[in-house]
């Protein structure tokens, strides 16, 4: 390889996952007791064997590792999820000059939102920050200024652990909310506020592999089945979730 470009924290621990923001060229890299903040614009690939360092780093109070993130780009805050069923919110400054690589501590965190399990998925609406767990449900809380507050739990009596929570419009041009997840073997997907399924699959077992392709018009799922004869196939659902 000729072009690279190598990101380097050395003084982290070991990277437990990463959440791309594409519109702000932005990743977020999830480590032991700290989360990664590295600004990707103007990276060019052309660039010979450059080195990249983080731009900020969010250090994690809790007890658990930090596994889900959603950014709001408007008012400059990180929110993150972690194993222990904690959120925390952080507020990014200003990364100019990149070289200062300034350690930000939480504004708020709400302790056990998920009781102890793991906080999968994090989406914002406005002040509204919701969030699935592997407890089963859906938890909305609240960001006032750099705070957050506590609000209310939703079970999802059909599922037994939630992947992923996000909002979308659907023909109609009405908000919902959407949620995946497991019950038992079977994959899910239901529309919280109506309780209707959208989509449905037996994967041979619980190992969670889920992605989500996003379009402004589209939302599609690629989900990995376990086959009896021990490999495994990658389903991608055809159309839209839409209605």
């Amino acid at each position: 390889v000729v072009n690279r470009t190598v990101l380097s924290a050395k003084t982290l621990k070991a990277v437990q996952g990463f959440h791309y923001i594409a519109e702000k060229s932005i990743l977020v890299s999830f480590h032991v007791r700290s989360v990664a903040f590295w600004s990707l614009d103007g990276v060019q690939s052309s660039s010979t064997k450059a080195m990249l360092t983080p731009t900020a780093t969010m250090i994690i109070e809790t007890k658990g590792v930090p596994i889900s993130c959603a950014f709001d780009s408007n008012q400059s805050q990180l929110l993150v999820g972690d194993t222990r069923g904690s959120i925390a919110l952080f507020e990014i400054p200003p990364l100019d000059p990149p070289e200062n690589h300034p350690q930000v501590k939480a504004s708020s965190v709400i302790l056990r939102v998920h009781k102890k399990e793991h906080v999968t998925s994090i989406c914002l609406s406005g002040d509204r920050v919701l969030s699935s767990g592997n407890d089963g449900g859906i938890h909305v809380s609240y960001r006032i200024g750099p705070s957050l507050q506590k609000g209310i739990s939703i079970p999802i009596p059909a599922m037994t652990g939630i992947s992923r929570v996000w909002l979308e419009k659907n023909s109609r041009n009405s908000e919902r909310c959407v949620a995946a997840g497991y019950f038992g073997n079977t994959f899910r997907v239901l529309d919280v506020y109506s309780g209707s399924e959208l989509f449905r699959m037996d994967t041979g077992g619980r190992q969670r592999i889920l992605d989500l392709y996003s379009r402004p018009d589209c939302k599609q799922l690629v989900v990995c089945s376990n086959q009896k004869h021990g490999s495994s196939s990658i389903c991608i659902q055809r159309g839209s979730l839409l209605d």
